[in-house]
């Protein structure tokens, strides 16, 4: 038996090659042949429970049971085979949070709550994206309604939606430069990593990260000068980094034009590389110190009037 879970009601839970096990309510020992299930649509990977309801994670379609009603005969427990193949490709990846469980597939972290299923990072990576991260060694946690995720070549953070209809914003996604080999979450929310220094215990102790904020490229609807921009932060050294991308020939090119790269100190806007006019750009924002929002504009009047 593999993945055995303590599902909240006195059962325990597991697979045993193609199907899900579960022992009698309160008789841990005891897991009878009515109480198996199997019949899934693709092959059992991962199995996580909660009060209410386990998830099945598959190489082909996640399923969900119900667990939250008394059982006592056989396949009395309801099963829903959810709509949208979403095959897991990290086995480290997937948690539970709230009742609602997060996992890796090729295409983006999916979200099942109910029977219901969502890539939820769609509007933070394009498909090619978030391949570039391997998520197939991707290893995740969900503490403090935030997910963290690590794989060979990256580290990321962003909140997580608080129901499966809300869109995750591109402007939660931070980058770590923490490089655990394993993380946990205790049942008081605190959070652990495992590195090859040691133990450490996220937000303790007294001194700061430094952070990397890095967006996405920015696509213009045609070529615009973007001349100014402004943080709203507090009164600590941040570095903000502006990269345009020159396009010859309709097509894009990796011809980088620094835009500005200086240490912002203050909320007030500052100016960008004037009369280059773009149509992409990202920006890179690294430091200590907390960062509330990031505006950026063709002129400094137009900040002023925010």
């Amino acid at each position: 038996m593999t993945d055995l879970q303590y599902c909240g009601n006195g059962q325990l839970g597991g697979l045993v090659g193609t199907e899900l096990w579960l022992s009698e309510p309160l008789k841990p020992h005891a897991f009878p042949e009515a109480y198996r299930y199997g019949h899934f649509n693709g092959k059992p990977i991962r199995f996580l429970c909660g009060e209410k309801v386990g998830y099945i994670l598959t190489d082909e379609y996640p399923a969900v049971i119900e667990m939250e009603s008394p059982c006592q005969s056989q396949g009395c427990r309801s099963i829903s085979i959810c709509e949208e193949p979403h095959p897991i490709i990290s086995y480290q990846s997937a948690c539970l949070y709230n009742g609602a469980c997060f996992y890796a597939t090729k295409d983006g972290l999916v979200m099942l709550a109910g029977s219901q299923s969502k890539i939820v990072t769609t509007h933070l990576y394009t498909k090619d994206q978030w391949q570039a991260i391997a998520p197939w060694t991707m290893i995740g946690v969900v503490h403090d309604g935030y997910y963290f995720g690590f794989t060979k070549t990256h580290s990321i953070r962003f909140k997580i939606p608080d129901n499966i209809h809300e869109e995750v914003q591109i402007e939660t996604l931070t980058t770590l430069s923490i490089k655990p080999l394993a993380v946990y979450r205790s049942d008081q929310d605190n959070l652990y990593f495992a590195t090859e220094e040691g133990v450490y215990e996220w937000n303790t102790g007294d001194s700061w990260k430094t952070f990397k904020w890095q967006g996405r490229l920015n696509t213009l609807p045609g070529y615009t000068a973007m001349t100014a921009y402004k943080l709203v932060q507090d009164f600590a050294e941040n570095r903000v980094k502006h990269t345009a991308y020159k396009r010859h020939r309709s097509e894009l090119v990796q011809e980088p034009v620094i835009l500005g790269n200086k240490i912002v100190i203050d909320s007030r806007p500052h100016r960008l590389k004037a009369g280059y006019s773009t149509l992409f750009f990202d920006v890179e924002i690294t430091g200590k110190g907390e960062v509330w929002e990031y505006h950026v504009a063709t002129s400094v009047a137009e900040l002023g009037q925010e």
